[in-house]
């Protein structure tokens, strides 16, 4: 993926690799687990801040954003691009997106029609 709006400033090699598959795996999540990421990884919201959207702990916040990595590091591997979940978070991390990748976007759409009520799903960026 040649896409002059990301960069590729994580210090793990293999995110190179792994970055033009990163959101056809993402897509690939369950969608609990695409939106923890999403939601701490993309959007920089902290677990507190996710686990009061959603009902849980920020422990269990932590913990299910923790095995959402080793499931998406899971994934790319069974492409062949072996990244380990702390790469993986070093990456995302240091992504900057500024266009919503597809997946943000479906996911964005669906929380729309599908949950009307603003606390369950909080998929708008937050302001810098």
């Amino acid at each position: 993926m040649n896409d002059p709006l990301r960069t590729t400033t994580s210090p793990d090699p293999a995110w190179k690799d792994a970055l033009p598959h990163l959101d056809e795996a993402l897509e690939r999540l369950p969608e609990r687990d695409r939106n923890v990421v999403i939601m701490h990884f993309l959007q920089g919201m902290s677990h507190s801040e996710i686990a009061s959207l959603i009902g849980k702990t920020a422990v269990a916040v932590q913990r299910q954003c923790h095995r959402s990595l080793d499931k998406l590091g899971r994934l790319l591997r069974n492409r062949g691009i072996a990244i380990s979940g702390a790469a993986l978070a070093s990456g995302l991390a240091c992504e900057r997106i500024q266009a919503a990748p597809a997946v943000f976007t479906s996911a964005v759409t669906k929380a729309a029609l599908l949950n009307p009520e603003p606390r369950h799903y909080h998929l708008s960026p937050r302001p810098y």
